[in-house]
């Protein structure tokens, strides 16, 4: 259950969110299986984030649209399916953060993610730590390397350690398990042209 949700100042279609407790439900028992609970599982926390103190935080971003999947069609025999779509090409754009003991942070927006948003996202990750310092896990999108997002950490030195994954492997990055549901594709039984067997 998300706890709190902050509007953005200047934009109101953006939200925050921390989650007090791990997410309930299925994917919540998948997260506290898969994510780092301590130190006997095999997440074990980086010795030199906690050396630091640092807390470890895994982000990424994702889209949901609302355009329909469609498997398969019919109509009668000899006419073109015709699919009327009216959702159009508006989605919307996530990211998220969870921490390894499941503590889940969100945001979203109506339009794609730039780099002012990535920054205003890591400063409300670093208001919910104020007391830590943050190491950061991501991909190497090209977001998350822009000048504008180096300037952030630059008026910020040693409060965000960031730290890239390897490409193309978004099994390690747990936030994924997030995404999976949002992205799941519904199956739909096959149609059959009434009076075939």
């Amino acid at each position: 259950m998300l706890a709190t949700i902050l509007p953005r100042s200047e934009d109101c279609s953006k939200r925050w969110a921390g989650a007090d407790k791990n997410p309930p439900g299925k994917l919540g028992s998948k997260i506290r299986r898969l994510l780092p609970t301590g130190e006997r599982n095999g997440y074990r926390p980086s010795k030199k984030a906690k050396a630091e103190g640092r807390a470890i935080l895994y982000v990424d971003e994702s889209a949901c649209y609302l355009l329909p999947f469609v498997a398969h069609s019919w109509a009668p025999g000899g006419q073109t399916p015709l699919l009327v779509e009216q959702a159009g090409r508006e989605h919307l754009s996530l990211i998220a953060a969870i921490s390894p003991t499941g503590r889940l942070y969100l945001a979203g927006q109506d339009q794609p993610f730039d780099s002012e948003d990535i920054g205003w996202f890591l400063g409300k990750l670093c208001w919910h730590y104020r007391r830590q310092n943050v190491l950061v896990i991501w991909d190497g999108a090209a977001i998350h390397r822009s000048q504008t997002v180096r300037n952030w950490l630059h008026r910020r030195p040693g409060r965000v350690q960031l730290e890239r994954l390897p490409a193309y492997s978004p099994m390690l990055n747990p936030v994924e398990l997030v995404w999976r549901p949002a992205q799941a594709v519904p199956k739909k039984p096959s149609l059959r042209q009434p009076g075939s067997a």
